[in-house]
């Protein structure tokens, strides 16, 4: 019996590739999370910051694979102004499971599908866990928006009025550029 039976007998269940030879690991060069986000559900964040008059989240649910040892996701801030009255909409760009104690620095681009012109380029050069991530406080263009939401301000701008964007973050550079206690390695933006 040859050994690569043998070992598939002893491993009950075990999966036909453990007994193959070395494979040879692909670089990853850049990770994607697409998000396809919903007119109506955004409109309704924009309101409900508008309602509550505060920062009102919507968290993307999708993530990307790691890249530079962190996952990566997006975020939609409706950010209510009481000055203004009004209500902007924002984008922005996060890792998900990054240690507290270190910086990051990452570098990609944001694209809404279709003839909108949304495509953005990022790049951050210190970005530590838990903060928003790094984007862009009106990502739509659309600018302030009385009573949370302008539908002729959207439309107006190109953006459907129904239906669903599909925003795609792309990250092709991430890496840990060193522990917070030493920031002399950190950029400033």
């Amino acid at each position: 019996m040859p050994i690569e039976d043998e070992l598939q007998e002893d491993i009950q269940g075990a999966p036909t590739s453990w007994i193959l030879d070395k494979r040879a690991f692909r670089e990853v060069h850049s990770v994607q999370v697409v998000w396809p986000l919903s007119i109506d559900v955004l409109r309704r964040t924009a309101h409900r910051s508008s309602f509550c008059k505060e920062l009102a989240e919507l968290k993307c649910p999708g993530v990307s694979a790691p890249l530079g040892g962190l996952t990566w996701s997006m975020l939609l801030q409706a950010d209510w102004d009481p000055v203004r009255q009004a209500t902007q909409v924002g984008l922005f760009c996060t890792p998900r499971n990054a240690p507290h104690n270190c910086w990051y620095r990452f570098g990609g681009r944001v694209d809404v599908e279709g003839d909108l012109g949304l495509s953005q380029s990022i790049s951050c050069s210190h970005l530590t866990a838990g903060s928003e991530g790094r984007g862009w406080v009106d990502f739509f263009g659309v600018g302030w928006m009385s009573g949370g939401w302008d539908e002729e301000a959207w439309v107006a701008r190109g953006l459907p009025a129904a239906g669903e964007l599909r925003v795609t973050l792309t990250v092709t550079a991430a890496n840990n550029a060193g522990n917070m206690e030493d920031d002399s390695d950190a950029d400033s933006d």
